[in-house]
């Protein structure tokens, strides 16, 4: 490996550590704000796109056979299998290793794995579970450049619709960002403010409790 490469893959590593611990900092910051629990979940992807991957090695697979037997060269017989296999197997690999699979498939399909992917890490990370149903789970998938925001119903009835579907489309917007990870940062700690604003710490609400009664 090169000197150059090296130090590529450094500050990548660099920025992809920097990136974590300002996203962490952000969330145990916000914690202590808020009644609401808040969690955040990275994803690579969220299919496996292995039938896109067989389909295109298929694909190519074909037209390099029509190749290979419109090619005025003599083929030997037995090599056409194994030509076929290769690409086959190659383009496949191909596919399934780098964003082609993304090109090959729909927005429509994209958006539902990260949909169905975000309900199922809303019950495997607990955030299901939250206290009065407060619970908000940020879900990012990067290959399909999505964000997906799951709230109970707690949440929802108290945050006002407007300042939520608001606040839900710049975090997916902060996703197509040139910058996306310091764009996602800033727009979780922008969802934060909202729940501390309208889900303020239980003890605050039992403190004003208190103080109103007291008044009477």
């Amino acid at each position: 490996m090169s000197r150059w490469q090296q130090v590529l893959r450094r500050r990548g590593r660099e920025r992809q550590s920097a990136f974590f611990t300002a996203l962490h900092e952000c969330v145990e910051q916000l914690r202590p704000r808020t009644s609401a629990v808040l969690a955040v979940v990275l994803r690579g992807s969220s299919g496996t796109y292995r039938d896109v991957a067989a389909l295109f090695g298929a694909a190519v697979a074909w037209l390099g056979l029509i190749v290979i037997l419109l090619v005025p060269h003599t083929v030997h017989p037995w090599s056409v299998p194994l030509d076929v296999l290769g690409l086959f197997v190659l383009s496949g690999w191909l596919c399934a290793r780098t964003r082609l699979r993304r090109w090959l498939t729909t927005r429509k399909r994209r958006r539902r794995q990260v949909r169905t992917a975000a309900h199922a890490a809303f019950v495997e990370e607990g955030v299901l579970h939250a206290r009065h149903d407060q619970g908000v789970l940020v879900y990012w998938s990067q290959l399909e450049r999505h964000v997906e925001v799951v709230a109970g119903l707690g949440v929802l009835r108290a945050v006002p619709p407007h300042e939520w579907n608001a606040q839900v489309f710049a975090l997916r917007r902060a996703a197509h960002h040139p910058h996306g990870g310091a764009a996602f940062v800033e727009q979780v700690r922008v969802l934060g403010e909202l729940l501390a604003k309208h889900l303020p710490p239980a003890h605050q609400d039992e403190h004003h409790v208190l103080r109103n009664g007291g008044g009477r």
